[in-house]
């Protein structure tokens, strides 16, 4: 499990004091600004609430640290938890005077938002079957909880060019999407050592990248050696300044690769002479189920029960035991749910939460024999824990319901889809292979560039009104084996005729077999033409005097407006509160004379 590094339970007790200042008014929101958001606490859109971005190492939770989450949401937020596509838990619409309350309420339960925000190491994402799934080699989230712990206690790491991301794969058919990140580890062996192939470069968003090749093989012992050594070149010489194209891939692409590299293996030389502490050993222990663990398949008799076993439960490597995997509709799931969720700990001792990259939660270490408790326990809690990564599955941000950038309301899509999906497309070959991703702006906090299909926030202007709108992706994959990027198809839609535009492109998919959706060429070099041509029916704008409808965003009553859009918040730190410094030094210099 997890351990929260002294040094961040040190800069709590200060943290604390700062937020006092602030609501006493001694501190100013623009200074209080570059402070918060390193800890993780971002502004809703108008600035007078907050979230907490809660880190979940691996995405590794105990029921306890489900129960303390709920907690804090049912008491000082909104009474939901968003999962996110790097693990985190969100808890939105905090007030200021109970930001240190939740940090406090957390604590004891190794728990913390910091570094959930800001130019720093980011959440370490793992494979949610990391430990569990029959083909990997070895636990990767062993490595990726030591990292973190180890990560966070370095102070230079607060203080980066901007955020670094890094994801451990444990197979090579893992979905996290090892290669999108600015660090990836793809667990291999070689001569019987276990390790690493190590990727950088990769990343989402403003000229998303796939990631390259750095070392080929290393062992797990040298994993803090190479993330030490790449950082080490980033904090000296990266673009502190230009906040828009100051991550690493931008760094690799205007350095170039090799001399990038040059100057990586020049401080892994200069690390030879003053090691970095090595990683703390974490063996993770799994239950040894005894008796009949045999699944009690009269409980699974009705279809709902064939399809919770077909599409919910996978087995685990453990013998007997099995992982239960739920469907978190738009990553929400609210307080009441989760709490009862980790009640089911009670009967199963060993039980662990997962929460993973596509926004949903896993159940893991369930005795076959009890699965259908845990079946019992599922439906009675809600019926959207079903079909979990199937194209009902829809990976969403929050869109403009909070996100300071946030164009289009995302997740207001994600729902009219899935209704459409679930009535339409329940168990066709499309439903269980297809991935459909949203963002509801250029950013990928929904991880557009990554869906099989997916969908982007845009604006465009009618007679200077402007309209929600989409961009269509096509053809992303995340798995190491066979990565790739999805492709602008150069279609921008209405957002109000988006939903009929996706339900005619499923239909015209849905002809072919699985073994032509498998097809690499498929999606966008044999079915993107026909798709543009049906596009043609569904992009004209008629004037807002003949169809204000158009002008809404989905299920709004009211006309689209950019009001509310603000500058991004997640790349706040040192700088701001020097800027913030100045700025008040200026208007008391003023003052003055």
């Amino acid at each position: 499990m997890f351990k929260i590094p002294k040094l961040i339970i040190k800069e709590l007790e200060e943290y604390n004091q700062t937020v006092q200042q602030y609501l006493e008014g001694k501190i100013s929101s623009s200074r209080f600004f570059g402070i918060r958001v390193p800890w993780g606490n971002y502004s809703h859109r108008g600035g007078k609430i907050f979230m907490s971005r809660v880190r979940i190492p691996a995405g590794r939770l105990q029921p306890e640290q489900l129960k303390i989450l709920a907690e804090c949401s049912k008491k000082y937020g909104k009474g939901s938890l968003h999962i996110t596509t790097r693990q985190d838990i969100q808890i939105h619409g905090i007030e200021a005077r109970d930001i240190s309350a939740v940090h406090n309420s957390l604590k004891p339960y190794q728990l913390s938002s910091r570094g959930g925000g800001g130019n720093t190491v980011r959440n370490i994402t793992a494979s949610p079957l990391a430990g569990i799934h029959p083909e990997e080699p070895f636990d990767v989230s062993e490595d990726a909880v030591a990292l973190s712990e180890k990560l966070l206690s370095y102070a230079d790491n607060y203080r980066l060019p901007r955020k670094i991301k890094i994801s451990f794969s444990g197979y090579p058919q893992d979905n996290t999407g090892v290669l999108a990140n600015d660090i990836g580890f793809l667990a291999i062996t070689k001569n019987h050592l276990c390790g690493y192939r190590v990727y950088t470069g990769g990343g989402m968003g403003a000229q998303s990248a796939k990631a390259l090749v750095l070392e080929d093989f290393i062992t797990r012992d040298q994993v803090i050696e190479v993330v030490t050594a790449i950082i080490r070149v980033f904090f000296k010489h990266g673009d502190r300044k230009n906040k828009h194209h100051n991550r690493l891939r931008f760094f690799i692409r205007n350095t170039g690769f090799e001399r990038f590299k040059e100057l990586y293996l020049k401080e892994r030389q200069a690390l030879q002479k003053n090691p970095p502490s090595p990683l703390r050993k974490i063996q993770f222990s799994y239950p040894a189920p005894s008796g009949n663990n045999r699944i009690k398949q009269e409980f699974f008799q009705e279809k709902e029960g064939r399809d919770f076993l077909k599409y919910n439960c996978v087995d685990q490597k453990q013998q007997g035991l099995k992982t239960v995997k739920l469907r978190i509709p738009q990553g929400d799931l609210r307080w009441f749910q989760a709490q009862q969720l980790a009640t089911i700990s009670q009967h199963i001792p060993g039980l662990e939460f997962r929460t993973t990259p596509a926004q949903n939660l896993y159940l893991t270490n369930i005795p076959a024999s009890k699965l259908h408790l845990v079946y019992q326990k599922v439906k009675e809690i809600s019926a959207d824990f079903f079909y979990p990564e199937t194209l009902a599955d829809i990976s969403v941000c929050k869109g403009a319901t909070t996100c300071n950038l946030g164009l289009c309301d995302s997740p207001a899509l994600a729902r009219k889809l899935e209704e459409i999906i679930c009535k339409n497309f329940t168990g066709t070959p499309i439903f269980e292979t297809f991935s459909l991703n949203i963002n509801g702006c250029p950013n990928a906090c929904g991880r557009h560039p990554l869906g099989n299909l997916a969908l982007q926030g845009a604006v465009r202007k009618v007679e200077g009104r402007p309209i929600p709108c989409y961009r269509f992706y096509i053809g992303g994959l995340p798995i190491p084996d066979s990565f790739k990027l999805a492709k602008d198809s150069g279609i921008i839609l209405p957002a109000i005729k988006v939903p009929l535009f996706l339900k005619e492109v499923l239909s015209y998919l849905n002809q072919f077999n699985e073994t032509e959706l498998h097809t690499d060429d498929l999606l966008v070099d044999r079915v993107l033409p026909s798709i543009k041509k049906m596009a043609e029916n569904f992009s004209s704008i008629p004037p807002y005097s003949k169809d204000k409808s158009f002008y809404r965003d989905i299920d709004k009553k009211e006309d689209f407006t950019l009001a509310g859009i603000g500058p991004g918040e997640c790349g706040a730190g040192v700088l701001n509160i020097i800027e913030a410094d100045l700025e008040e030094a200026d208007q008391h210099l003023k003052a003055a004379e």
